[in-house]
């Protein structure tokens, strides 16, 4: 059997990146693709070669700098509200 199934846009903000952050990795910025899904620009927190990391859906992407992670981001998608 087959289910299909849709996120509905979340109304993700700014003030939500707290929820997205875990014990390795804090998140310093969040954007929706184009299904409204969320995506988080994320640091992690020890130190590391390449520390920023893209989430969205199933991938992950790294950087070296948040201005390389946010130039990958800003062509891609869509920032969220204040």
């Amino acid at each position: 059997m087959f289910f299909k199934y849709t996120i509905e846009d979340t109304g993700l903000n700014k003030k939500d990146k707290r929820m997205f952050s875990n014990k390795k990795y804090t998140c310093v910025n969040l954007y929706k693709d184009d299904r409204g899904r969320p995506v988080t620009i994320m640091k992690r927190k020890e130190a590391s070669p390449m520390p920023y990391m893209v989430q969205y859906g199933f991938a992950s992407v790294f950087f070296k700098t948040q201005d390389e992670a946010e130039a990958f981001c800003a062509g891609r998608f869509a920032g969220v509200e204040e």
